[in-house]
């Protein structure tokens, strides 16, 4: 899986399969700059406040995180332990809000102090969000399995406010996103 984050005139690729990020720049057809090693299973990126907030599931039998990366150097800085399967990463105003697609949440982390302050419970298996005209932020959640392996059917959309970590409202899909 490769997953592409622009930032100004560089591509970060997501290389999850080969446990590393690689930086490239666009403005000079696409040259190597350097490699982020020290990545287990790492799943999407985004930068803010000059640094590189990358989800990694870690092991599917351990507990995942959020690595913190020093775009400067391209070295991981810090990380920020989580639960199973963290996936999708979005930012609104000071906060990271990162599904968790093994603990059906999402945590917020608050980008001062690199911490998980909130956990908001959502769906089965936590994934993508993006953010709306109003700011809210919606979240898929794929849904889950029944005993047997048959879909649950219980795929949903999910809005919540940003400021009030409440969710505002809920779409049941009736299906496996």
């Amino acid at each position: 899986q490769i997953i592409d984050h622009l930032d100004e005139d560089l591509m970060y690729l997501v290389m999850n399969n080969s446990n590393t990020i690689e930086l490239l720049d666009i403005s000079d057809s696409l040259s190597h700059v350097y490699t982020v090693e020290g990545l287990a299973l790492p799943r999407y990126m985004l930068t803010a406040e000059g640094k590189g907030y990358v989800t990694e599931y870690v092991d599917y039998s351990k507990k995942g995180r959020v690595s913190i990366i020093d775009l400067d150097l391209g070295v991981v800085a810090d990380t920020i332990p989580l639960d199973y399967q963290p996936e999708g990463i979005i930012r609104s105003g000071g906060n990271l809000f990162v599904s968790n697609k093994g603990a059906g949440s999402v945590f917020v982390i608050d980008l001062t102090t690199e911490a998980v302050t909130d956990t908001i419970a959502v769906g089965a298996s936590p994934a993508s969000m993006v953010i709306d005209a109003e700011g809210d932020v919606w979240l898929a959640c794929e849904g889950g399995y029944n005993s047997d392996w048959s879909p649950a059917n219980d795929g949903a959309l999910y809005e919540i406010d940003p400021a009030s970590l409440e969710v505002k409202k809920t779409l049941e899909l009736r299906a496996n996103i």
